[in-house]
């Protein structure tokens, strides 16, 4: 009985890894916005010191952070934004922290 669980319950993970890596879980939000680091797209990104190159800046896209723990109560949500970079690899675009990349 547990195999029977079991099963369809790791191919249910598998499947929404799968949905989550891909490029439709990430939308690039600068078509149109004002954004400041959309003119950072078409530049090459590199890592925080500026050493590694990690691919080309293809989109701009961000999600909510919750408040640290440490923070007053009811203190409001943040937007992180995030890189969305190709690496050229063919392989699917990955997001980076803008924090963590060097754009040029």
């Amino acid at each position: 009985m547990k195999k029977f669980i079991l099963g369809p319950f790791v191919f249910g993970l598998i499947l929404a890894a799968g949905w989550a890596g891909g490029s439709g879980f990430w939308t690039n939000v600068c078509p149109g916005a004002e954004i400041a680091y959309c003119k950072d797209i078409g530049k090459t990104a590199y890592d925080y010191h500026g050493m590694f190159k990690l691919g080309q800046i293809i989109g701009v896209t961000w999600t909510l952070e919750e408040p640290a723990a440490t923070s007053p109560p009811n203190s409001p949500q943040e937007r992180v934004y995030y890189y969305l970079i190709d690496d050229g690899t063919g392989s699917q675009a990955f997001v980076r922290e803008i924090g963590d990349v060097t754009a040029r």
